[in-house]
């Protein structure tokens, strides 16, 4: 919606304009029983406060965007350490002599202990911003 001029029988109007329509602001204003100059305010500032939404909006569906990207990035950087890992946790296998098996389960446990741990120190990030050394980032 956008504040605008027309001209209608030959007078310039000001008017509020979406894509369908067009509303007259003297004839909104009398039905209001307000003053024009303040309905032409009331108007401007409803659309700044709309364009004010929409620009956050934009902002978060580019924040959005970039979020997916790096969970994309984050997803193939992880396929290819499981694949490192898988070869490294074989090579361990075959120098210790235990089974590929145990050496398996023993790596997936460590991991599964740094991630408890990562996920910990998000949510004391999440909980605590204020607190020095804590900030998302």
């Amino acid at each position: 919606m956008r504040l605008c001029r027309y001209q209608h029988n030959g007078n310039v109007e000001a008017a509020l304009y979406d894509d369908s329509r067009i509303i007259s602001l003297n004839r909104l204003a009398a039905e209001l029983g307000v003053k024009l100059r303040d309905l032409e305010e009331r108007a401007e500032e409803a659309i700044t406060r709309s364009n004010a939404r929409l620009a956050r909006s934009e902002m978060l569906i580019s924040l959005n965007k970039a979020a997916v990207e790096r969970d994309r990035a984050t997803a193939q950087r992880d396929k290819v350490h499981s694949e490192r890992d898988e070869v490294a946790i074989r090579r361990e296998a075959a120098n210790t002599g235990l089974p590929w098996s145990e050496v398996h389960r023993e790596h997936f446990q460590a991991m599964s202990r740094a991630e408890t741990a990562i996920r910990r120190a998000r949510a004391l990030r999440e909980d605590y911003p204020h607190i020095e050394g804590t900030s998302a980032g």
